[in-house]
């Protein structure tokens, strides 16, 4: 019976190839006892060069097989050998035993001399059949991403790979990688639709040109990543200074990501409305006449968000506004702790102005912090960050800035730990004309 293999097994390929070298001794063998030295035991069925692979080859592709006729002793036996293919339409084989890939499909390679038969199972891949995407119609907002999987099919159905795929889209604003990820630009308008395609060219499967597509469309703003606020006059965290009454507008600004600004619905919030108040819907903050700190937060809610809040806030503190020639009282502060005052110069028409303290109980110290300073700090040890500071014994302390800038100081009192809580402390602002 003929034997029906893939790749006959090493130690046999070699001693036929032996044999074939040997053809001289083989053919002049006469110590057959049972066959003579013509008769024939065994055909091989190698490939030359060895181990070249018989299966998935591409329509046109070659293979060179050799047949390797032995008698019982395993001598090389010169026979004409016949050969012959069970599907022709599949793999087609010379009378010398070189065969080629035709079609999709498969065949048994059978040689035959003197009476015997080796055959061997030789595969030719089916070209692509159908390519299919997914997810066939996804919706992304801009500035999103999608991966785009591609399952490839030959003709006969059955999934396979190792198949060259080429991505493309349709539209610049909706572009796709070489592994099929799709990304949306930021600036690409709703509604917009893209098609995107994978092709297989076939070209090497002897087959045509197959393609799948997916539609992908644009709906909503990219997903917020940060709210920064900004806006207002002054030298806090965000510059909100005023009477009681007075108001500035603050500004959010959402941005994706990738740092672009996106426009998207803010929601306002203050967590001191005493102090300071703010609009829900337009970020102005109305300065209430308290002092203190203030939280205000700007909430991006909505489509522009992806479903999920994201907070900016703006932490602050309002300080009493003081008048050039008008004495105040700082409230009792407990030692190790202080309390603000602003003053404009600049802004009511003062090219300077000085600072003096006076009266109450404890030890004060006197600190001036810069328009715009907002990493001031002031403890027993002087802390950083002022333009002036003044420590003298009790509550005499003075500071003078002889050339102001524009814009709000902060004049701060501190009570020296050592000396435990000040009580009664009074200021006096001065502006140079």
């Amino acid at each position: 019976m003929p034997k029906h293999s893939l790749r006959a097994p090493w130690g046999r390929r070699l001693t036929a190839l032996l044999a074939v070298s040997l053809l001289t001794l083989g053919a002049c063998s006469s110590d057959d006892s049972d066959l003579g030295p013509s008769s024939i035991a065994v055909v091989e069925i190698v490939t030359l060069p060895n181990n070249q692979t018989l299966t998935n080859l591409i329509p046109a592709q070659t293979r060179q097989l050799l047949a390797v006729p032995t008698n019982s002793k395993g001598n090389f036996i010169d026979k004409a050998v016949t050969w012959a293919t069970s599907n022709a339409a599949a793999v087609s084989v010379s009378t010398t035993g070189e065969i080629t890939a035709v079609a999709g499909g498969s065949s048994y390679i059978r040689a035959t001399a003197g009476g015997q038969t080796d055959s061997i199972l030789v595969s030719v891949r089916y070209p692509v059949g159908t390519i299919t995407l997914a997810p066939a119609t996804p919706t992304l907002r801009r500035e999103a991403t999608q991966q785009l999987t591609a399952t490839v099919k030959d003709t006969q159905g059955a999934t396979v790979t190792g198949r060259t795929i080429t991505w493309s889209s349709n539209n610049a604003g909706v572009t796709v990688s070489s592994s099929g990820l799709v990304s949306v630009g930021a600036a690409t308008a709703d509604a917009t639709a893209a098609t995107i395609t994978a092709t297989a060219a076939n070209a090497q499967d002897g087959g045509v040109t197959k393609t799948g597509t997916a539609t992908v469309t644009v709906s909503g703003n990219a997903v917020v990543a940060t709210v920064t606020i900004t806006g207002g006059t002054g030298a806090d965290a965000i510059g909100f200074r005023g009477n009681t009454g007075s108001n500035s507008s603050l500004v959010a600004t959402a941005k994706s990501g990738l740092g672009n600004t996106i426009t998207t619905p803010i929601t306002w919030s203050s967590n001191n409305p005493a102090v300071a108040a703010v609009d829900a819907s337009t970020g102005v903050a109305t300065f209430g006449g308290g002092v203190g700190a203030v939280v205000i937060s700007a909430n991006a809610t909505g489509s522009g968000n992806g479903g999920a809040d994201i907070i900016g806030t703006a932490a602050f503190e309002v300080a009493q506004n003081l008048v050039s020639g008008t004495l105040v009282t700082a409230p009792d502060m407990a030692a190790g702790s202080g309390y603000s005052f602003a003053f404009n110069p600049v802004g009511n028409g003062f090219t300077g102005f000085g600072a003096v303290t006076s009266g109450g109980s404890g030890d004060g110290d006197l600190y001036v912090i810069a328009p715009g300073v907002t990493n001031w700090t002031t403890t027993d040890n002087g802390g950083s960050g002022f333009v002036c500071r003044s420590w003298n014994s009790g509550n005499g302390e003075t500071c003078t800035i002889a050339t102001a800038a524009a814009g709000w100081y902060r004049v701060r009192l501190y009570s020296w730990t050592p000396a435990g809580a000040v009580s009664g402390m009074n200021l006096t602002v001065t502006g140079t004309p």
